[in-house]
């Protein structure tokens, strides 16, 4: 793996659906250097102070970087993030990500896509489908509202980790029936070297153009950062 080179990514069953993602996401004890990056992931979602700096660190190189990757000014960008399955959460891990963004230039927010309840986590979802349980497909909810502001704009869907997709295949859906098209962009891309070999691996990726600077930043915070998970 090339870790100097983000990652163009595609659903394997949902080609049209295609986006960026910075580094894998590998079980723990695979690579030192890569699960140095595993942690930023749980950093992403951690609630202590950290993860605050992490979350306003990553804001600044999304800023930075994503207008370069995609080709377009910062001003015609709009990143809008996955809901997390338990509201109580939703807040805490974006809205500071989200006020840096917009402070630098870069629309985003949290609000746009939304759960209309609290949902099984995607881990459990597959067991709780014939219980009439709340999973995400079925909660996912757009503010209509917000519309107006998404017209004419290169809308990006975020998410920390892409696995099987399919959080981020239902928010793009949303959105396409509303007359949005959007691209995504994760943190990772979860990486199974089982799958990877015999070709099933859920999403498909290629190395993108490299873009100097952006993963030595990741890689020289995580180091900064100890391998403290949370």
């Amino acid at each position: 793996m090339k870790n100097n080179n983000y990652m163009k990514v595609r659903i394997r069953k949902r080609p049209d659906i295609e986006g960026i993602s910075l580094f894998h996401y590998v079980k723990s004890g695979v690579n030192p250097q890569r699960e140095t990056l595993r942690n930023l992931v749980f950093k992403f979602k951690g609630e202590t102070s950290s993860s605050e700096l992490f979350r306003g660190f990553l804001a600044e190189k999304v800023s930075q970087y994503l207008p370069l990757i995609l080709g377009c000014k910062k001003e015609d960008l709009v990143l809008l993030c996955v809901p997390t399955s338990k509201k109580e959460k939703l807040e805490g891990r974006y809205k500071g990500f989200c006020s840096k963004l917009t402070s630098m230039g870069l629309k985003a927010d949290y609000e746009t896509l939304y759960l209309s309840e609290d949902v099984t986590t995607k881990h459990m979802s597959y067991y709780c489908l014939s219980s009439g349980a709340k999973t995400f497909d079925r909660c996912i909810r757009l503010k209509r509202e917000n519309l107006a502001k998404l017209k004419g704009k290169k809308v990006v869907i975020f998410d920390d980790v892409i696995t099987n997709g399919n959080n981020i295949r239902d928010c793009h859906d949303l959105l396409r029936a509303n007359g949005i098209d959007a691209k995504f962009l994760t943190l990772a891309r979860t990486y199974n070297s089982d799958f990877e070999v015999k070709n099933t691996s859920s999403t498909i990726y290629e190395y993108g153009g490299g873009t100097e600077g952006l993963m030595k930043n990741l890689i020289d915070f995580a180091n900064s950062m100890g391998k403290t998970a949370i």
